[in-house]
């Protein structure tokens, strides 16, 4: 699968995938109040399966169940396997999804965005759902990291 990136452009692509975690972990902190009110309870994420494609893609099948009120759902993954003394690390975003208070299944190609290699194995998997409520106040909530089997 083609994304329109060459070999020059990997430091950017690298370098802008770096900005997006520390935009979400950044986010994390700056709305602690309002991920304290939101009712984690209400979440349940589950990683299903982690299909080793090749090594710069995993594809992760996963579903969140939250409550119907909410609207604006998308959940941003990130895989990350230790590897020896370097680590393989990338990341995917799902679609918009719609909460119903059933689960919702996705599915998201995770783009390895460092010099080490996906192998099949061990890695742990953390899942940020970002999402609004009716007032159109909007959240993240996190959950993970989950170990899981890259098979």
């Amino acid at each position: 699968m083609s994304h329109g990136f060459d070999s020059s452009s990997r430091p950017t692509r690298r370098a802008l995938a770096a900005a997006a975690c520390l935009l979400v972990a950044a986010a994390l902190v700056v709305v602690p109040g309002s991920v304290a009110s939101a009712k984690s309870k209400d979440f349940d994420f589950q990683v299903k399966r982690a299909t080793f494609v090749s090594s710069s893609t995993v594809v992760v099948d996963a579903k969140i169940t939250c409550p119907d009120e909410l609207v604006g759902l998308s959940v941003y993954v990130r895989l990350e396997q230790s590897t020896g003394e370097s680590s393989a690390v990338g990341d995917a975003s799902s679609p918009p999804l719609e909460c119903t208070g059933t689960p919702q299944k996705y599915t998201v190609a995770v783009q390895n965005f460092s010099d080490t290699a996906f192998v099949q194995g061990s890695a742990s998997v953390t899942q940020v759902a970002y999402y609004c409520d009716d007032d159109k106040s909007c959240y993240y909530l996190s959950s993970g990291p989950e170990v899981v089997r890259v098979r």
